[in-house]
């Protein structure tokens, strides 16, 4: 069990995708989850089909008040980082949104690219009950490769000298594998994951989404 969760689902003409990281993880994040599933399957009925920031605003608006976080009195201050992917049918472009969550993209050639999300997560008290969030096209070229990530791989500590993999090292593999067909890209950044650890503790969930 863990506190990372993703969800795939038809939507009207197309598909939409969420990669979530909960607070806590093992058992605590696995609780949260639970409640996250719970908001992701209420709000498809709420939303107009492709809206990615409206659903987060939604599932903000349901996990804050089902956590009682909807005020200032409470001791819990839980949450979710995510990102929400709507993939229409027959369309040169796709929305994305975030809530403190990157995508990731690069084509054969070429750098990769970051797409920021909104720099504040879902849920949490410090976060405006009536929070937007922020829609982004994105092109959808043949042969471009997507990448959402939770931060477990990113912040894992290893290396010679005990530092976070970070972002750089992290674009630094993609790069290294976009030879690789898509089926096989999990498993050589997890192999990627291992060497760079080595004999350092784990830190956190690792979850990967990655499509072209």
């Amino acid at each position: 069990v863990g506190g990372d969760l993703y969800w795939v689902k038809a939507w009207k003409d197309g598909i939409y995708l969420i990669l979530g990281d909960c607070t806590g993880h093992g058992v605590p994040g696995a609780f949260m989850t639970i409640i996250s599933n719970g908001a992701f399957e209420h709000v498809i009925d709420q939303v107009d089909a492709g809206d990615c920031a409206d659903i987060i605003a939604h599932i903000h608006r349901n996990m804050q008040t089902s956590l009682g976080q909807d005020s200032v009195n409470g001791d819990s201050d839980d949450g979710i980082e995510l990102g929400v992917v709507y993939l229409p049918n027959n369309s040169d472009t796709f929305t994305y949104a975030g809530a403190r969550f990157s995508l990731f993209y690069h084509d054969k050639e070429g750098d990769v690219v970051e797409i920021k999300g909104d720099r504040k997560g879902v849920a949490y008290r410090s976060v405006k009950h009536e929070a937007t969030f922020t829609n982004v096209t994105v092109e959808r070229i043949s042969g471009r490769r997507f990448i959402m990530s939770t931060d477990g791989m990113i912040d894992q500590v290893g290396g010679k000298k005990g530092r976070m993999m970070g972002k750089k090292r992290f674009k630094s593999l993609l790069l290294e594998a976009r030879d690789l067909p898509i089926n096989e890209l999990g498993e050589y950044l997890y192999s990627a994951l291992e060497v760079y650890q080595k004999d350092q503790k784990r830190r956190d969930d690792v979850s990967l989404i990655g499509f072209e």
